[in-house]
C-alpha cells in the first residue's frame, strides 16, 4: 500500500485509484521543491509544496476535462477578486505537459482544518458554519461588477456534458 491514501465512498482511507502527483511532477514545474501534504479527495490530484522558503498550492488536471482555456476563465475571476481586497490565492504559472495541465498557486494563509476532512462533511459547528456564509458573503460582494462573458461548455464546469466510452 502506498503512503499517500485517498478518501474512498465511505469513512475509511483507501489506496488512490487515479494517478497520484507525483514528486517528479511538481519539481518539473516548480523546479526544486518539496511536498508537504497530498490532497486525499478521491478526484483530485493536488499538493503542497514547498520552495524556497515558500508554500505553494499545486493542481493537476487531465486535458479533455480542464484546458488552458477554461482554466483561464477561473483565473480572470480570481484576479478580479484578489483586486478587490478578497483573500484568494494568486495564479503563478499554469505548465502544460502532454495530457496534464498544472496550476500552480500561491498557498492559502492561516490553518486549513478541513483540508483533510471528507467533501460531504458537515462543519463542526455553528460557529465554523457562520464564519463560512459571512466569507461567501464577503467574496460575493468582491464578485460586483465582473464582466465576462457566459463560460465556455467543459466537462465538470459549467455544463452537464458527460464524456461516454463511445457505447451506446
Amino acid at each position: 500500500m502506498s503512503a499517500h491514501l485517498a478518501h474512498g465512498l465511505g469513512t475509511e482511507p483507501v489506496e488512490p485509484d487515479r494517478l497520484r502527483l507525483t514528486d517528479a511532477e511538481v519539481t518539473a514545474v516548480t523546479g526544486p521543491a518539496r511536498v508537504v501534504w497530498r490532497c486525499p479527495r478521491p478526484l483530485s490530484a493536488a499538493a503542497v509544496v514547498e520552495r524556497d522558503g515558500r508554500r505553494l498550492f499545486v493542481k493537476r488536471h487531465h486535458a479533455t476535462v480542464r484546458t488552458r482555456e477554461g482554466l483561464a476563465e477561473e483565473h480572470a475571476f480570481l484576479r478580479h477578486l484578489r483586486e478587490r481586497g478578497a483573500p484568494v490565492v494568486e495564479v503563478l504559472d499554469l505548465v502544460e505537459r502532454g495530457w496534464w495541465t498544472y496550476e500552480v498557486h500561491s498557498a492559502g494563509t492561516g490553518t486549513d482544518l478541513y483540508r483533510d476532512a471528507l467533501s460531504w462533511s458537515p462543519f463542526l459547528g455553528t460557529a465554523h458554519a457562520r464564519a463560512a456564509g459571512e466569507a461567501l458573503a464577503r467574496l460575493h460582494l468582491a464578485a460586483e461588477g465582473f464582466a465576462a462573458p457566459r463560460r465556455s461548455v467543459q466537462p465538470l464546469v459549467a455544463s452537464f456534458t458527460v464524456r461516454t466510452a463511445g457505447s451506446r
